[in-house]
């Protein structure tokens, strides 16, 4: 059961990625019908910014309000649809039933849709997998990348199958969206097999439980938190046995306050027990690797907070303060990432092999990105690197410099490119992709580990809302640096 939900995972962060990426793939064809439009940066843009708004209602409203499975599977009924017009489209420009502004427009109508609903199912899917142990968060971003590398393979099948010709083309463009459409009711098919597993259902059921009664919480003695075998239990993720309990309450003096409620830390007396409990708005924090989380959700005797809106800022203030070292990382990592990828390593030119090159760089990258994922499980476990914090910023900032290199592999003086050759461009970018993947794997993994089990759904939903920052500012950069390539 353990891997067949892993399997699961890999295709349901296949899902939420998939439709994008066929845009992505498809690139060579969408720049032959929309030549003028620079479709190659317009979609990656408008796809990023249509995909923020979303998630943040998500992490607003949508973990208190809305079921994940609801969620999910809305946004894929929209996939289908939106992904399903694409081809129609073309039809309609190849029998001049529309023009091509408006064909444009449409398509880019349909990306909208695509965008804003993959921003609820990522947050939706990477919140789940916030409440199961650490390897399924990073199952989600293998299957991300995985999706991506069959995409780009189904274009080269698909674009070496048919004539290259403009006819050919366009028939093996069709062809390529009917597949992706078939791959996405798989992943669809999987998401559901995967939710209704006793294995996801066991761990989800947990976390949602008041975090006192999951975690066993008894006493509080000279200020620490002690649990009744003083042991992190089976139903904590990726948490030992040998885990230091220390108490590192997430809501302090001046938030309580607000609430009306006591501290985390203040202790309520109970005369029948003969011994004192915290209250159920506390918080139950472990060390791990010298960071704590805690959990501020509140149990079953908590007083409910006069402002439910205040108490999840407050939550969202607690948590943000636990992991926003990892946000920030997320935000280096996939500024260079999305200022490379798609936009400028489609452009990095090539005399040998033409108009193949752009569909060979998306696969190179792709096929780096999947790479630089599996290396956090082989042929090292990351857990025995150490990875702390500061190490992964330490590579975030170093892959700064890789984003100038590329734009002097696509440009320079004249618009003739400073670094020429095929190599060089095909090496900056797998790095790009290896690296980039590795770190922001490992930092989406263990943000929603610095907070509690109840708090791991919100958390991972914050995560995504980084990451999605980060998308958005790279490839803000990436339309900001095209005028002059």
């Amino acid at each position: 059961r353990w891997h067949a939900s892993l399997l699961g995972f890999v295709l349901c962060g296949s899902g939420f990625v998939l439709p994008f990426n066929s845009y992505v793939a498809a690139f060579d064809f969408f720049h032959d019908v929309y030549a003028g439009y620079n479709p190659e940066f317009v979609f990656v843009v408008v796809y990023m910014v249509a995909t923020l708004p979303p998630v943040i209602f998500n992490v607003l409203y949508g973990v208190e309000r809305f079921s994940p499975e609801g969620r999910i599977r809305l946004s894929f009924v929209v996939f289908l649809c939106a992904l399903g017009v694409v081809p129609l489209i073309q039809h309609a420009l190849l029998n001049d039933d529309i023009s091509t502004a408006t064909g444009f427009r449409t398509t880019l109508a349909c990306l909208v849709a695509i965008s804003i609903f993959s921003g609820v199912q990522q947050s939706s899917v990477y919140g789940l997998a916030g409440m199961l142990p650490p390897r399924f968060t990073m199952a989600l971003m293998m299957g991300e990348s995985l999706a991506a590398v069959v995409a780009a393979l189904d274009r080269v099948i698909t674009k070496a199958t048919y004539s290259q010709d403009q006819s050919g083309l366009r028939e093996s463009s069709f062809t390529f969206f009917y597949v992706s459409l078939g791959l996405l009711c798989l992943c669809w098919g999987a998401f559901e097999l995967v939710f209704r597993s006793k294995f996801v259902h066991y761990y989800v059921s947990a976390a949602k439980q008041a975090p006192i009664s999951a975690m066993h919480l008894e006493t509080i003695e000279n200020g620490h938190i002690v649990l009744a075998d003083g042991t992190a239990p089976e139903t904590c993720i990726g948490m030992t046995h040998d885990t230091q309990l220390e108490s590192s309450p997430l809501v302090d003096d001046d938030d309580a306050a607000l609430l009306s409620i006591p501290a985390a830390s203040t202790p309520v007396h109970d005369g029948d027990a003969g011994h004192t409990h915290t209250h159920n708005f506390g918080a139950v924090t472990k060390r791990r690797s010298g960071q704590a989380y805690a959990s501020i959700s509140s149990g079953n005797d908590a007083a409910p907070a006069p402002d439910s809106s205040l108490a999840v800022w407050l939550r969202i203030k607690a948590i943000t303060r636990k992991q926003w070292r990892y946000m920030a990382i997320l935000i280096v990592i996939y500024i260079v990432t999305l200022g490379v990828y798609p936009s400028m390593a489609s452009l990095v030119p090539s005399e040998k092999i033409g108009t193949w090159m752009p569909v060979l760089m998306i696969v190179l990258f792709n096929v780096g990105d999947l790479i630089g994922k599996l290396l956090n499980g082989w042929p090292v476990p990351y857990q025995r690197l150490n990875w702390t914090p500061r190490r992964l910023a330490y590579v975030a900032l170093a892959r700064l410099v890789l984003l100038p290199l590329v734009v002097l592999c696509v440009t320079g003086p004249g618009n003739t490119p400073v670094l020429r050759g095929e190599a060089w461009g095909v090496i900056f970018v797998f790095v790009v992709a290896v690296t980039g993947a590795y770190v922001a794997n490992l930092a989406m993994a263990l943000g929603p580990t610095t907070v509690g089990p109840a708090d791991q759904e919100l958390a991972g939903n914050i995560m995504v809302l980084a990451m999605l920052v980060g998308l958005t500012l790279g490839s803000s950069l990436a339309m900001a640096i095209s005028p002059a390539i």
